[in-house]
């Protein structure tokens, strides 16, 4: 796979944003939320070895930008082309990504801990990953983050890899 796009809220971190607020949200293991963290940990490792990470959620971009700048945030939000937040289907996220990033949705992973918003992902986008960011049990968490680990990973990271990866964050 060359992509995957996430879902924020309860997948990215612990917590809705628009009900808990910037602060509220949260990855670490003071708040039981360290699965979100190390999910952020992941993606960070992907995106440093050349896989391209984009955000599709239901929010308000003014609070998403918000607690994108928090300073303990492990994920920084420049490794995440393109950004797609609105209140509209995600399907339409997707589709906007793909082409942003010039690849088909067979090439791509969607992780969202809504099991309706990847029904309606897959149901418009039948050949891209659709995965469920389990909340509700550790075991199932570290089973999705080794799934991810081996549905990206290669051995090295090739030199069209990060071409590619820095042509595509320099069109924004």
């Amino acid at each position: 796979k060359k992509g995957l796009i996430t879902d924020l809220d309860d997948t990215l971190w612990r917590g809705i944003l628009g009900e808990v607020g910037v602060e509220g949200v949260s990855w670490d293991l003071d708040h039981h939320s360290h699965l979100h963290g190390l999910y952020q940990q992941l993606l960070r490792s992907l995106s440093e070895a050349g896989v391209l990470i984009a955000v599709a959620s239901k929010n308000d971009p003014a609070f998403v930008e918000q607690a994108l700048e928090r300073e303990d945030l492990i994920l920084p939000p420049k490794l995440l082309f393109p950004m797609d937040i609105h209140w509209g289907p995600k399907s339409e996220s997707i589709e906007r990504i793909l082409r942003a990033w010039n690849i088909g949705a067979d090439s791509v992973v969607f992780v969202d801990d809504s099991p309706m918003e990847l029904a309606e992902v897959k149901a418009a986008h039948p050949e891209i990953e659709c995965l469920l960011f389990p909340t509700d049990r550790e075991q199932a968490v570290y089973e999705l983050l080794e799934q991810l680990r081996d549905l990206f990973g290669k051995d090295n990271f090739s030199h069209e890899d990060s071409i590619r990866m820095e042509s595509i964050r320099q069109a924004s």
